[in-house]
């Protein structure tokens, strides 16, 4: 379910950690500079953190695959069609006993 209009949790701001190192690094940065040196050094070291670092700040982070499944009225959520799960959702959800408060 998306967040409701106007949530703002998500958002950029505030994050006084990320605020303060971007503004030292803005009067300095060499240090950033380093720090990248270091991390490039570490991963040809081996260092496999170092390694993940690069690629998720790159490439971005791997998305996690869930797998789920389900049983419903004795046959699995894969063995329906579309339509049949949408009809069975709406006829389950239309009744006040299905319903979560």
């Amino acid at each position: 379910m998306a967040a409701p209009k106007g949530n703002t949790y998500g958002a950029k701001t505030n994050r006084l950690w990320t605020d303060m190192l971007r503004r030292k690094f803005v009067q300095s940065p060499d240090k950033l500079s380093k720090i990248a040196d270091a991390l490039i050094a570490a991963a040809e070291a081996g260092d496999l953190g170092a390694v993940k670092e690069i690629g998720d700040r790159l490439d971005g982070k791997a998305v996690q695959q869930v797998i789920m499944d389900a049983t419903i009225e004795d046959k699995t959520v894969r063995e329906y069609t579309d339509h049949e799960l949408t009809a069975l959702l709406a006829s389950k959800a239309a009744r006040p006993e299905h319903r979560n408060h």
